[in-house]
């Protein structure tokens, strides 16, 4: 696997299982959630922050194959006065305009009274690959103030012994409630049911506000261990990717992208665990949470597969799949995120659970469909 970190761009190492969307109502804080599990999969971000001036462009770097998904997501504020949103879900990539999901509403993070937003977009068809990404738009409207903006990309480098479980957690979580509601001090996230292998685990942060102030410990833990993430010089400073200049904050960019290993929080015990994320409470400096990525041995996230009586993943369980969806007894048959189940949601079932390429993943998933017709 290819595993480097720039000031732009984090690779780790494409099927996607879209979970469960919680939708947020105006102006009531959303803590991070689970979102969606992408698995079997390459995959790295990149980001750009200093966009209060509403555009900033990603210089992506880090694909090595081709490009199966990809997601944008940008946070601002709205701090015109009591009751301002940062209501901005249009923007544009490379000209081409696309309209976000809002990830719900929080504190402007101490910068007054109004709020933040954070959304999250579908941007596949327009990222091919590597290259410079331009996002534009995102300080719209009056009163508008960007923070940052983030680049998730999964791809295929044709090599499944790399691959990885991609849990992703989104929301817009503010360290500091200031009597937000729903709001609450620090973060607080769990990931049950993970079978942890006895490998390599990381977590990916990508957050807002970051500027050089001190902030407290993020804990990642489960019952075989705890791993503290200790503020140091380059954390949460607004300095962890590039700058496109605009940032309101004389001290920082006011976005960061950060990768943390996280394995000794497993112990190097296989088996079934829960992982806890908890941390950023009391700081001083105010940070808002947006997306944060636990990057998983392949094949290790819960909820990916069923397994029949024979202890094998097969053919037999993507039947099973596909019937009970069918049928409307299973919950998670939306696995491609595009809001309903069909063949597609079948052929990442098959990709990402038997480890199938996609063209064998599709010829399989059509038999099945077929035979259930």
């Amino acid at each position: 696997m290819d595993r480097r970190v720039t000031s732009s761009c984090s690779v780790v190492a494409g099927a996607l299982v879209a979970l469960g969307l919680l939708l947020v109502a105006t102006a009531h804080a959303t803590p991070v959630s689970q979102k969606r599990v992408a698995v079997n999969t390459d995959w790295c971000a990149a980001g750009v922050g200093g966009v209060g001036g509403g555009s900033g462009t990603i210089d992506l770097n880090c694909v090595t194959g081709t490009v199966t998904r990809a997601f944008l997501y940008w946070h601002g504020i709205n701090n015109s006065g009591s009751g301002a949103v940062y209501d901005n879900p249009m923007v544009g990539i490379n000209d081409n305009v696309v309209t976000g999901t809002s990830l719900g509403d929080a504190t402007t993070n101490c910068w007054g009274a109004g709020s933040s937003r954070a959304f999250e977009a579908d941007v596949t068809a327009f990222v091919t690959g590597n290259g410079a990404y331009r996002i534009t738009g995102l300080s719209a409207v009056a009163g508008h103030n960007a923070n940052g903006v983030s680049l998730v990309v999964l791809f295929d480098d044709g090599d499944t012994s790399n691959n990885r479980d991609l849990v992703f957690f989104t929301g817009n979580d503010s360290n500091n409630p200031e009597s937000f509601p729903g709001e609450d001090p620090g973060w607080h996230a769990a990931l049950p049911g993970i079978n942890y292998g006895g490998g390599l685990v990381a977590a990916q942060a990508h957050l807002a506000d970051g500027q050089s102030f001190t902030d407290g410990p993020l804990t990642f833990s489960t019952v075989n261990g705890a791993q503290g993430i200790a503020d140091d010089a380059m954390l949460y400073d607004g300095i962890s990717v590039p700058s496109a200049g605009t940032s309101r904050a004389s001290n920082g960019s006011l976005w960061d992208i950060h990768s943390f290993d996280i394995s000794p929080a497993f112990g190097g015990v296989p088996g079934d665990v829960t992982l806890n994320v908890d941390g950023l409470e009391n700081t001083v400096d105010c940070l808002g949470l947006v997306v944060l990525m636990l990057d998983l041995e392949a094949l290790s996230a819960p909820n990916e597969c069923d397994i029949d009586l024979d202890g094998d993943v097969d053919r037999a369980d993507v039947v099973a799949f596909a019937k009970a969806c069918r049928a409307g007894t299973r919950t998670d048959c939306d696995r491609n995120g595009d809001g309903q189940f069909g063949l597609a949601d079948v052929v990442v079932f098959a990709r990402g659970c038997l480890g199938m390429a996609s063209s064998a993943a599709e010829d399989l998933a059509r038999k099945v469909m077929n035979s259930l017709s």
